[in-house]
C-alpha cells in the first residue's frame, strides 16, 4: 500500500474511521482503498479500533500491518475492565478521550451489523465532534429483532449521515430497521477499476498457482461462511463434473464452515478436483486464473469482490440477492440464479463452459458495467462533500 505519511499542507481536518470487526474482508479492501483516494490535501485520516476487550472488536492484523505500512496512525483507546456495565461505560469514555486528543473532527463508522458501533457513536457524540457518519456494508437480513429495532433510535440520531452500498440494502434498512429515510444515503463502495488488468494471460495464471492451464477452473473468494453458499456451490459442481467432463474448482478464503465443506466433497467423490486455497493475501492471482467466477451467496452487501471480478471481464455466475441484481442483469452483465438452488447454478455454469463466446460477451460487458457505474472516485467525491457539509454546520 502507498505510503499516506507524506508532509501535506497545515490545517488539514482530522477524520478517524473506526474498525469495527475482527476479520479481513471486502469492507477492510474498501477502507484501505478509500485511505488511498481520500484527498490527503485536505485530510489527515486515522484509523480508530475499539473493543480491545471484545474478540469480534479486534481488528485483524493483516489490516494493522498495512496501515502500519502506509503510515495512517492507529488509535488504540485504553482497554476497559473486565465488568460488564462498567467496562462498557469505561471503553465509551476511554474512546472519546482518545478522539479528543487526536483532536478528531469527524468519525466514519464501518460496519456490517445493524446494531454494532454503539460506543463509538456515543463516544464520538460525547467527544463533541464535527460530524458522526456510519458505512452499512450488509443489509440487516430478517432476523433482526424488536429490541434492536428500537435500541438502535438514540445512536441513529446521534448520528449525522448513514451511507448504505446499495438501493436495495437502504430500503431494507428503512422497511426490516425503521430507520429515517432522510439521513440514509446510498453510494455504491466502488473500485479502482484501472488497477485491474482485463487482458491478463488467464494461463500463465494458472500455471502460476499450478493449475492445468488445459482445464477450465471455476472458483469463489469469500470467507467460508453460511452467508457465502459455498455448500450450494460444491453440490452443483458435482452435477457439472458429472455432466461436463473436466473441471477443476478452487474456494479461496478461510471460515468457520472450512472442514464441513471438504467433508462434503470427500462424500461426494469429487475431492480430487477441488483446491481449498485458505486464506490468500493476494487473491487477485486466483481470480485472474479462473475461468468462471462464482457467487452463490445467500446475503450480500454491494461486493468488492464481485465489483473486482467484473473488472477482470470475469463471467460471473451470481445469486438473486438485491445487491447483485443492481449490478449485474441477467445475461447481459452475467448470469443470475435463485438463491439456494444448486440445479440452477450447475446449469448456468455448464452454459458458460459449454459457450466460450457468451462468456466473452459477459465478461466484457461486466467490466464496462463498473467503468461507467462504479468507482471509488465517485464514492469519494460524495463522503467528502458530506464531510465539507458537517464541518460547515459544525456543533456549537
Amino acid at each position: 500500500m502507498q505510503s499516506l505519511a507524506d508532509p501535506r499542507a497545515a490545517g488539514r481536518r482530522r477524520i478517524a474511521y473506526v474498525h469495527d470487526t475482527n476479520v479481513f474482508g471486502g469492507m477492510e479492501t474498501l477502507l484501505l482503498s478509500m485511505l488511498q483516494h481520500l484527498d490527503l490535501a485536505r485530510y489527515e485520516p486515522h484509523v480508530l479500533v475499539p473493543g480491545y476487550r471484545d474478540r469480534w472488536r479486534q481488528s485483524p492484523p493483516r489490516l494493522l500491518q498495512l496501515l502500519g505500512e502506509a503510515g495512517v496512525p492507529v488509535l488504540r483507546p485504553s482497554a476497559p475492565p473486565r465488568v460488564p456495565a462498567i467496562g462498557a461505560l469505561v471503553d465509551v469514555f476511554n474512546i472519546a478521550a482518545t478522539l479528543r486528543r487526536a483532536r478528531i473532527e469527524i468519525v466514519h463508522v464501518h460496519t456490517r451489523h445493524p446494531e454494532a458501533a454503539r460506543r463509538a457513536t456515543l463516544s464520538a457524540w460525547l467527544a463533541r465532534v464535527a460530524g458522526i457518519l456510519r458505512t452499512e456494508h450488509l443489509p440487516p437480513g430478517p432476523h433482526v429483532g424488536r429490541f434492536t429495532r428500537y435500541s438502535v433510535v438514540p445512536f441513529d440520531a446521534m448520528t449525522d449521515v448513514i451511507f448504505t452500498d446499495s438501493d436495495s440494502d437502504r430500503l431494507e434498512q428503512i422497511r426490516v430497521v425503521g430507520r429515517c429515510p432522510g439521513k440514509l444515503v446510498r453510494s455504491y463502495c466502488g473500485i479502482d477499476a484501472a488497477r485491474y488488468d482485463p487482458d491478463h494471460d488467464v494461463a500463465e495464471a494458472k500455471r502460476k498457482l499450478g493449475f492445468d492451464p488445459a482445464v477450465p477452473l471455476v472458483g469463489a473468494i469469500g470467507r467460508l461462511h453460511v452467508q457465502k453458499g459455498h455448500t450450494f456451490l460444491i453440490d452443483a459442481a458435482a452435477r457439472v463434473l458429472r455432466e461436463s467432463g473436466p473441471v477443476r474448482y478452487v474456494l479461496v478464503g478461510s471460515g468457520p464452515l472450512q472442514q464441513e465443506l471438504q467433508a462434503s466433497v470427500e462424500r461426494l467423490g469429487i475431492a480430487d478436483r477441488f483446491s481449498f486455497a485458505g486464506f490468500q493475501a493476494d487473491y487477485i492471482a486466483y481470480m485472474q486464473a479462473l475461468d468462471i467466477a462464482v457467487m452463490p451467496s445467500l446475503w450480500e452487501g454491494f461486493s468488492i469482490a464481485m465489483q473486482e471480478f467484473m473488472a477482470l471481464a470475469k463471467p460471473l455466475v451470481v445469486t438473486d440477492h438485491p445487491s447483485f441484481l443492481e449490478a449485474i442483469r441477467h445475461e447481459q452483465h452475467g448470469l443470475v440464479v435463485p438463491r439456494g438452488d444448486s440445479g440452477a447454478l450447475a446449469a448456468a455454469i455448464e452454459s458458460l463452459l459449454r459457450d466460450p463466446p457468451l462468456a466473452h460477451r459477459l465478461g466484457r460487458a461486466a467490466r464496462q458495467r463498473v467503468l461507467s457505474d462504479f468507482g471509488i472516485e465517485h464514492h469519494m467525491r460524495q463522503l467528502m462533500d458530506h464531510y465539507e457539509r458537517l464541518l460547515r454546520q459544525r456543533r456549537p
